[in-house]
């Protein structure tokens, strides 16, 4: 059974601060007037993150896809964020 990761999380910081993702994640804002989303991918499913990444930037519904981003355990303030995947 996968460990939930709440879509509220602190965001800031680099990858290398904060050790091996948890998850990784793609944003997504629509074009119509609906909540934004977030697609999700395991730590071993960052080359399907990838390719899915590039389906949907085709898909005409989305106003904006974001970069991927990992989601880290910070220690420090005992809470998960959200961190650029460099």
């Amino acid at each position: 059974m996968k460990k939930k990761v709440p879509l509220l999380t602190l965001s800031g910081g680099k990858r290398s601060d904060f050790g091996r993702p948890v998850r990784y994640r793609i944003w997504v804002h629509y074009r119509e007037d609906k909540d934004d989303g977030c697609y999700e991918f395991m730590p071993n499913e960052l080359e399907k993150a990838k390719l899915f990444r590039k389906k949907l930037l085709k898909n005409k519904r989305f106003a904006i896809v974001e970069p991927i981003i990992a989601v880290v355990w910070d220690k420090k303030f005992k809470r998960y964020r959200e961190v650029a995947n460099r």
